[in-house]
């Protein structure tokens, strides 16, 4: 497999996540219905054969789960999902202390010289500034547990 089929591939189990697990469900209960039927061929009941095929497969979540790791986007699922996280809270703070420095705006006005009391750069530049620094906050931790292996991270807790 060339580079841009690997690029390709990456992009659509990123982009398509919802249509490959609906594929794999249904590959996954084709390969149960198939050793059902091959136990009750075999001479057990429908519901033994049904228990004994869902036995041999393991978990189906772990072996789902397996297959969501080896289509190898997992890392970025984790990163998007650790900084989306962190921006929620970030927004919900700004949106917070935007509202507070409105409403204490005339105290605040008093202590800084040259600015009026609703002057809008300030505001807006400061709420950028701080939904910068929450972003890096976000970013750097969110890297790391995006290159951790989730079995190594459970294997030492």
């Amino acid at each position: 497999m060339n580079w841009w089929q690997k690029i390709r591939r990456g992009f659509r189990a990123l982009f398509r996540k919802e249509q490959l697990d609906r594929e794999m469900d249904e590959e996954m209960r084709f390969h149960l219905e198939m050793r059902t039927r091959q136990n009750v061929q075999a001479g057990m009941e429908p519901e033994e054969a049904r228990y004994a095929a869902l036995r041999s497969f393991g978990g189906m979540e772990q072996v789902k789960e397996v297959c969501r790791e080896l289509r190898g986007v997992e890392w970025i699922e984790t990163f998007f999902q650790d900084v989306r996280f962190g921006l929620r809270l970030t927004l919900a703070g700004v949106v917070v202390g935007f509202t507070a420095a409105m409403a204490l705006s005339r105290v605040i006005a008093s202590f800084l010289y040259g600015v009026s009391r609703t002057d809008a750069t300030t505001f807006v530049g400061i709420s950028v500034l701080m939904t910068v620094v929450a972003l890096m906050a976000c970013y750097i931790p969110a890297r790391r547990a995006a290159r951790i292996d989730p079995m190594v991270a459970l294997r030492y807790e």
